[in-house]
């Protein structure tokens, strides 16, 4: 199913027409007043697209800057540099097991995530490191609670790409909630302030591609050189409740304010007289901890943000 959220069609029809904002606004508005709950807001402006000839699915064209991508593109071409690659996981479902990588692209126009299911695909990106710049043949476009994603199967694959991208637009915007408003499976950013921190762990992981080390080796690289890869746990507070979140790698790094190798140096207190009151908007996914019985969420980015901001949001509140 082709899908393009309401600011998409308004953008598309800015750029491809000399109609305003301000008038588009006031189309919609009529088509929805003339048409009632027959039609949702972007069906309106789907309807005011057509009326000015303007065309918001090319169904030939196959090579996309990545802020024009729309939900339901098949077979489609990507350049993109490497932000990030994240370790594989495994996964178990009806219809049996098998594994996923995701990695995060970008160009000059914006960014998306990839979710990777083909074994073969996960094995090359094995060659392939933050900042290179690679093509992404046969994608697909699917929405994820609201957000863009590109999808990997067995017929696509991830190619070095000979083209220049050199400034890039990063923007990997997710719905806002507040904490009290969270729920098992979503996909958000909250923004609040670090109120308790555990003391960082460690797991062994491969230098190559981040996966879990077993007894010294890796699953796809074999024997490697381990690196320590810490795990941090806090408390998040927004105002309206309190959520335990558990930060990765980079992420991890982000909240402790030093890198990897230094963590160990500081004191759990140090780390602590550091990181408590530091607000952060974080952006992840919302898991049930069966256990506690208990919605925790995983950080999937982390940002510093403007201590007015945090005020402004507690006062709201």
């Amino acid at each position: 199913m082709l899908k393009m959220n309401y600011e998409d069609i308004v953008e598309r029809i800015i750029k491809e027409s000399d109609v305003s904002r301000e008038e588009i606004e006031t189309k919609v508005k009529a088509k929805l007043k003339q048409l009632g709950d027959l039609i949702s807001k972007e069906g309106a402006a789907h309807i005011i697209a057509n009326e000015l000839g303007i065309k918001l699915f090319d169904l030939e064209k196959k090579k996309f800057k990545i802020k024009d991508l729309f939900v339901g593109a098949r077979n489609l071409e990507i350049a993109g540099r490497i932000l990030q690659k994240y370790e594989v996981r495994e996964f178990k479902s009806q219809r049996g097991e098998g594994k996923v990588l995701r990695f995060s692209i970008a160009d000059d126009s914006g960014s998306i995530m990839v979710v990777v299911w083909d074994t073969k695909v996960i094995d090359s990106l094995a060659n392939f490191d933050k900042d290179d710049v690679v093509k992404v043949v046969n994608a697909y476009v699917r929405d994820n609670n609201g957000v863009k994603e590109l999808h990997l199967g067995k017929e696509s694959g991830v190619e070095k790409s000979d083209e220049i991208i050199k400034d890039v637009v990063i923007d990997f915007s997710r719905e806002r909630k507040k904490i009290r408003d969270l729920e098992e499976g979503d996909f958000v950013e909250v923004l609040g302030t670090v109120v308790q921190l555990f003391e960082p762990r460690f797991y062994d992981a491969c230098p190559e591609c981040n996966k879990k080390v077993e007894d010294g080796k890796c699953s796809v690289h074999g024997n490697v050189t381990i690196k320590e890869v810490p795990i941090v746990n806090f408390f998040f507070d927004d105002g309206t409740e309190n959520i335990r979140v558990v930060a990765f790698r980079e992420n991890a790094e982000k909240i402790l304010k030093v890198n990897g190798e230094s963590i160990k140096d500081k004191s759990f207190e140090d780390l602590k007289s550091d990181v408590l009151g530091s607000q952060y908007l974080i952006s992840g996914k919302v898991n049930k901890n069966e256990m506690f019985d208990r919605n925790e969420f995983v950080a999937n980015s982390v940002k510093d943000v403007d201590a007015k901001e945090i005020a402004n949001e507690i006062l709201e509140n």
